[in-house]
């Protein structure tokens, strides 16, 4: 694995104020939290793995095979102060 790359990119993902906005088209939670699923979705894929988008609800980053195993998580945060 590039731990230079994924340093960069957890600090890219990092830097998105994904606090919870109004909604917009096809932004169900606002702009930012939008920002922040696809800009993780797209680091997943870069790494190889297969990756689904549920209409910027959620998303689902999809490796190896046998029994399945979730682990749910969320990216959005909240306000500073």
């Amino acid at each position: 694995m590039d731990y230079t790359l994924f340093k960069k990119q957890l600090a890219k993902l990092v830097e998105i104020n994904s606090v919870l906005a109004e909604p917009t088209e096809n932004a169900p939670f606002g702009e930012q939290v939008k920002l922040a699923l696809t800009t993780f979705l797209t680091f997943a894929k870069d790494f190889g793995f297969e990756t689904i988008n549920y209409d910027n609800f959620a998303g689902e980053v999809i490796f190896g095979s046998g029994e399945d195993l979730g682990i749910l998580c969320h990216l959005d945060i909240v306000p500073v102060g």
